[in-house]
C-alpha cells in the first residue's frame, strides 16, 4: 500500500480545521470589535479561510500560476480591488488584525513569513506609502510606533512586493530548508503511525475507532481575569491524571493517541484517539457521558468539562467509514481512517499548534497497552441460566426506529401545518448562514411539531405498559407498542438531546446572541418558556436503565407542560394575536409576491443576491432616508447596464442593532434578463461602483439637507449566497466565487426551488426577527409588475 497518498490533503484538512473553529467575528456587534478593552477569544472560522488562501497563494508563487501584477493596468487608484480579475484572488488575504490573537498559537511557516513580509518589508517604505499603516508595539515594558502594511487592503504595491517576496524567498536556502525539513518531519511521524497501525490490525484482524474529544472551558466572566497560559498550566499539571481517568474508563485499549489543543475559543481540547479491540456504535454516546461524568467529578477545580463524541465530528465532515469498526479486509475503511483521522492527527500541528510564551511541552503523546501485540482469543460462550442484564436508556434508544411519518403534520390544522414548513426554511438557512449543521434547523422545526402535536392532540403520549415484574425496564418493544404519535416524537426528541450534548447550548446562543425568534421561543417573555421546554428532555441518566411506570410519570410531566403552554399563552395574549395578525399579512405577501415572481420568471433568468449598504460620514442612516436613496438609485439605475437587463427584485429589510444608532442593510435578490450573460461576473461590481457614485453626487440633492457641505455618503454592494440551505441555489461552493444563479424559464425544478424557498424566506422573514427600533413602514420590497 503507498501510505504516502493517504496523507491528508491541505482543502481537506482546512475543512476539517474549519469546522472545528468557531464563527464568531463576524457576528460581533461592530462596539464590541472597537473596544479594545473587550477580550476575543483566539481563532475564527475567517482566520481559517484567510490561512488556507495564504498557503494556496504560496503554492501558486512556486508554481508560477499567480496572476501577473503587470496586468492589472492600474492607472489612478492603485488599488488591485477595483480590478474585477483580482478580487476574488487578493480579497482572500484581507483580515482584521484583532481575529488573530497568537499568544499561545503557533500557525504554519508560511504564515510566519506573511507577518514578516508585514512588518519588515514595510519598514524600508516611506510612511505615505498606500497600504501602510502604524501599529504600536508593546516591548521591554516601553510603546513604540512601528509601521507595517494594512492586512486589510492590499494596494497594487502591496501585491507586487508580496509576490517578489515570496518569489526571493523560493531561492532562499533557509526557507528551502525549513520547508523541507517540516514536510519530511510531518511525512515521517504520519507513515510510522500508518506502519504501526498496519502492523496492529495483521494481529488483531479488526479494531474499533473511537474519537472522543474533552474540552476544559473557562467561564467567561473568568477569562477576563485568567490568562490562557495558566489554564495551559493547570491542564499540562493534570494531564497525566486526566489522561488515567478516562484510560481506566475506555474498555479493551490497544492503542491510544492524544493531543493537547487550543479549542479556538475559551479554553483548551484534548483529543484522543483509541484504537479499542472490540466496541459498538451504540456505546459511543453512552461513553461520552459517563466519562463527562466522571471527569466533572474528579476534576471539579475547572469551571466546565465538556466531552463529545469525535466519531459524529468525523462521520459528519470527513468520511462515515473513517471511524468504527475496521478489519483487516475492509482495505477502504483503513484508507479513510488514515487520511481523515491519523493523517489530520500529525500534519494540523504544522497548520495551527498549541504552545505556552515560556513552557515547552509536548503536544502529542501515544500510549500503547501492555498486551498490544497478544491477539484476542474468542473463547466459546458458556451456557448461563441468569436473566440478561436490562439494557440502560441509551441502548433502547439507539435500537428503537421511529417510524417515517412520526414528523408528518397531516394531523395538524392546514395553517399551522404551512406555518411549521415556512419556519422549517428559515431556521435551516438562519442555521446555515452561522455556520451550524443545517440539521439544527431540522430539529427546531421538530421541537415545533412537538409543541403543536402536544396542544392539539388530547390522547397521552404513552399508552400502559402491563407487567407482572415490578422490575420490569422498558426496552424496544415497549417504546414501540406504547408510544403515540406524540410518544414517538417526544423519544426523538430526547434521543437527539442526549446525542449532540452542545444542542441545548448552541440553540441557546442562536436565540441569545443571534436574534433567532422561532414561532415559540425567542422573544424576552419566552426564554424561560425555552429553558422550562428543554428541561423535560435533558433530565434522564441514560446509562441505566428506566423502569416502565416511568412512562405514568412522562404523561403528568407532559400534561404539566402543555398547561404550561397555555397558561404562558393566555399571559401574552395581545402578543400572540399581534403575531397572527402578522403571520397573515406574510400569508398575502407571499401569494402576491409568488404572483409577481411567475411574471418574472416567464423568461430565463440570473438571479443574484446582494447586500446593500449606506452610511455618511456622520454615521448610520436613518431607515426612511436609505429607503429613499435606493428607491431613486433603482430608478435611474434602469436606463444603463446591468439594471438594464433587470426584470424584477425582491427583498427585505435588515437591521443590525448597536448601542447607538441601529443600522440598516438591504437583502436583496435581483432577477436579470439573459442578456446580461457577457457580465456575470462583474455585475455586482458594476452595483457597487454605480452605488457608490450615486451616493456621493446625488444622496445630498436627494434628501435635501442644509448645510450638508461636509457631509459624505458612501456605500457598499456585496454577492451573498442565494440559499445555502438548498442545493442548487448553494452556487459559491461549486465554484469560487460565483454567486449568480440561472433559472431557465422551462426548468420547472429550478422555478419550484425558488417558489417554495426563496420566496417563503423573503416574505415571512420578519415574523421570526426582533422588531425594528426605528419605524419601518415596508419591511419587505418588490418591483413592479414586468411589462409583457
Amino acid at each position: 500500500m503507498d501510505n504516502y497518498k493517504l496523507i491528508i490533503k491541505n482543502e481537506d484538512l482546512f475543512k476539517l480545521f474549519f469546522n472545528k473553529v468557531p464563527y464568531i467575528w463576524s457576528e460581533l456587534d461592530s462596539s464590541l470589535k472597537n473596544d479594545q478593552t473587550y477580550q476575543l477569544n483566539c481563532l475564527y472560522k475567517e482566520s481559517v479561510r484567510v490561512m488556507e488562501a495564504f498557503d494556496k497563494f504560496v503554492d501558486d508563487v512556486k508554481s508560477g500560476s499567480v496572476p501577473q501584477v503587470t496586468q492589472l493596468q492600474i492607472k489612478i487608484t492603485e488599488h488591485a480591488e477595483f480590478d474585477g480579475i483580482f478580487l476574488p484572488y487578493f480579497k482572500k488575504f484581507e483580515f482584521n488584525q484583532r481575529i488573530f490573537d497568537l499568544t499561545c498559537l503557533k500557525l504554519g511557516l508560511n504564515w510566519t513569513y506573511f507577518q514578516k513580509f508585514l512588518e519588515e518589508d514595510a519598514v524600508k517604505l516611506p510612511s505615505n506609502t498606500p497600504g501602510i499603516e502604524k501599529v504600536l508595539l508593546n516591548s521591554s515594558g516601553s510603546s513604540e510606533w512601528r509601521q507595517q502594511w494594512s492586512p486589510s487592503k492590499f494596494p497594487h504595491k502591496k501585491i507586487y512586493r508580496l509576490n517578489n517576496f515570496f518569489l526571493d524567498l523560493q531561492k532562499d536556502p533557509q526557507y528551502i530548508e525549513q520547508k523541507n525539513r517540516q514536510t519530511q518531519q510531518v511525512a515521517d511521524k504520519i507513515n510510522d503511525a500508518f506502519k504501526c497501525f498496519d502492523t496492529l490490525l495483521s494481529i488483531h484482524q479488526e479494531v474499533y475507532i473511537l474519537v472522543l474529544d474533552i474540552r476544559f472551558v473557562r467561564i467567561a466572566n473568568q477569562a477576563e481575569n485568567e490568562p490562557l497560559k495558566q489554564l495551559i498550566e493547570q491542564v499540562l499539571k493534570d494531564r497525566a491524571e486526566i489522561q488515567n481517568t478516562i484510560f481506566k474508563l475506555i474498555p479493551d485499549k490497544l492503542r491510544t493517541y492524544t493531543k493537547l489543543e487550543h479549542d479556538y475559543q475559551n479554553g483548551l481540547k484534548l483529543s484522543c484517539v483509541f484504537i479499542l479491540r472490540r466496541f459498538n456504535i451504540n456505546q459511543e454516546p453512552e461513553i461520552a457521558a459517563h466519562l463527562q461524568a466522571a471527569l466533572k467529578k474528579r476534576f471539579s477545580h475547572y469551571d466546565a468539562i465538556e466531552v463529545s463524541n469525535g466519531n459524529r465530528f468525523v462521520r459528519i465532515h470527513g468520511n462515515k467509514s473513517a471511524v468504527g469498526c475496521m478489519g483487516i479486509n475492509t482495505s477502504n475503511q483503513v484508507e479513510q481512517f488514515k487520511y481523515w483521522v491519523l493523517s489530520y492527527f500529525f500534519k494540523i500541528d504544522s497548520v495551527a499548534k498549541l504552545i505556552h510564551p515560556q513552557i515547552t511541552f509536548e503536544v502529542n503523546e501515544v500510549f500503547d497497552d501492555l498486551n498490544w501485540k497478544q491477539p484476542d482469543i474468542h473463547y466459546p460462550p458458556v451456557p448461563s441460566k441468569k436473566t440478561p442484564q436490562p439494557k440502560n436508556l441509551a441502548q433502547v434508544l439507539q435500537e428503537w426506529k421511529a417510524s417515517k411519518s412520526v414528523w408528518d403534520v397531516k394531523h395538524l390544522d392546514k395553517r399551522v401545518a404551512d406555518r411549521l414548513l415556512v419556519g422549517q426554511i428559515y431556521y435551516k438557512e438562519f442555521c446555515a448562514e452561522q455556520g451550524l449543521p443545517e440539521l439544527y434547523g431540522e430539529w427546531l422545526c421538530h421541537i415545533e411539531v412537538f409543541i403543536e402535536t402536544l396542544l392539539h392532540n388530547q390522547y397521552p403520549a404513552f399508552n400502559e405498559v402491563r407487567s407482572a415484574n415490578q422490575m420490569h425496564f422498558l426496552n424496544v418493544k415497549d417504546i414501540q407498542t406504547s408510544a403515540t404519535q406524540l410518544g414517538q416524537q417526544y423519544w426523538s426528541l430526547v434521543r437527539q438531546f442526549a446525542y449532540d450534548l452542545s444542542f441545548v447550548e448552541r440553540i441557546d446562543y442562536l436565540i441569545q446572541n443571534c436574534g433567532l425568534r422561532t414561532w415559540w421561543f425567542g422573544r424576552e417573555e419566552s426564554l424561560m418558556l425555552w429553558r422550562n421546554f428543554h428541561q423535560n428532555f435533558i433530565d434522564f441518566i441514560f446509562d441505566q436503565p428506566i423502569l416502565y411506570t416511568a412512562l405514568v410519570q412522562l404523561n403528568i410531566n407532559l400534561q404539566k407542560l402543555r398547561h404550561y403552554f397555555f397558561t404562558t399563552q393566555a399571559t401574552v395574549k395581545d402578543k400572540r394575536e399581534i403575531l397572527e395578525k402578522q403571520f397573515s399579512q406574510c400569508a398575502r405577501r407571499q401569494a402576491d409576491t409568488r404572483e409577481y415572481l411567475d411574471h418574472v420568471l416567464g423568461q430565463n433568468c440570473w438571479a443574484y443576491r446582494i447586500s446593500v449598504k449606506a452610511c455618511s460620514s456622520k454615521g448610520s442612516l436613518e431607515q426612511s432616508e436609505f429607503s429613499k436613496l435606493f428607491t431613486e438609485f433603482m430608478r435611474l439605475a434602469k436606463r444603463a447596464k446591468p439594471c438594464y437587463w433587470l426584470r424584477g427584485y425582491i427583498g427585505i429589510w435588515q437591521e443590525k442593532k448597536t448601542q447607538e444608532m441601529p443600522e440598516f442593510t438591504l437583502d436583496v435578490v435581483l432577477f436579470f434578463n439573459d442578456r446580461c450573460q457577457a457580465q456575470l461576473f462583474t455585475v455586482v461590481q458594476d452595483l457597487n461602483q454605480r452605488w457608490n457614485n450615486f451616493l456621493d453626487t446625488k444622496a445630498v440633492q436627494i434628501l435635501k439637507l442644509q448645510d450638508a457641505e461636509n457631509i459624505r455618503y458612501f456605500g457598499s454592494i456585496e454577492p451573498k449566497i442565494l440559499m445555502r440551505s438548498v442545493d442548487g441555489l448553494n452556487t459559491a461552493y461549486k465554484a469560487q466565487n460565483t454567486y449568480h444563479v440561472c433559472i431557465e424559464a422551462s426548468d420547472r425544478k429550478m422555478k419550484k426551488m425558488v417558489i417554495e424557498h426563496v420566496i417563503p424566506y423573503f416574505t415571512y422573514r420578519d415574523v421570526f426577527q426582533a422588531p425594528f427600533r426605528q419605524n419601518v413602514p415596508k419591511v419587505f420590497i418588490k418591483g413592479a409588475i414586468p411589462k409583457k
